[in-house]
């Protein structure tokens, strides 16, 4: 190789090559970025929204507790209730699978089954029927509850896998860059 047009062409071939492993790894790595932060994100929501769905499980009992005030716990649930809704659709928006957002489905369809025995139980609280108000929420309320928070973890956990299969199949692609700029260098 004394052609010095020779080794100056390689040169810069190899340079080109280097230069495109390089981007393809910089384009991986964003796009691994942008997922895990949008992954965070999902992770984020879906706790808050877990935490108040335990809030209310926690308050709910107050109706029916010996002592407590219906005055004080109707009005609490009810705001956390209304928290809950409005944080569902954000939940939605940020399932990045199908299978992630089919739990979130299930979680909200637990919650709404939830509402209407709440609204029972009120009601049989406003008229005196504490027994009948315990059954609802001991029976039917914390099931339902148990079963949104439940599915909300198992749609945290899909969505994590998820991130996890693209995190592994990105590092795959950027390992394949590297290795053939390295191999066609040695070349």
């Amino acid at each position: 190789m004394t052609s010095r047009a020779l080794r100056s062409t390689l040169l810069i071939i190899f340079v080109g090559l280097v230069a495109g492993a390089a981007y393809v790894v910089w384009q991986e790595e964003s796009q691994l970025a942008a997922a895990s932060a949008a992954e965070q994100a999902f992770d984020d929501r879906v706790t808050t929204l877990s935490r108040t769905l335990l809030d209310i499980k926690g308050a709910q009992p107050g109706y029916v507790a010996a002592g407590q005030g219906d005055d004080f716990w109707i009005p609490r649930v009810e705001s956390l209730i209304a928290a809950a809704r409005e944080a569902w659709p954000a939940v939605r928006a940020r399932a990045k699978t199908p299978q992630a957002l089919g739990e979130v489905e299930t979680a909200s369809v637990a919650f709404d089954r939830f509402t209407q025995f709440d609204r029972r139980a009120r009601e049989y609280v406003r008229n005196g029927q504490r027994l009948l108000a315990s059954d609802l929420i001991f029976a039917e309320g914390i099931e339902q509850l148990d079963t949104a928070i439940a599915a909300l973890d198992r749609a945290r956990q899909l969505d994590a896998a998820a991130l996890s299969g693209t995190a592994r199949q990105r590092r795959r692609t950027e390992l394949a860059a590297l290795g053939g700029a390295a191999g066609l260098g040695l070349l």
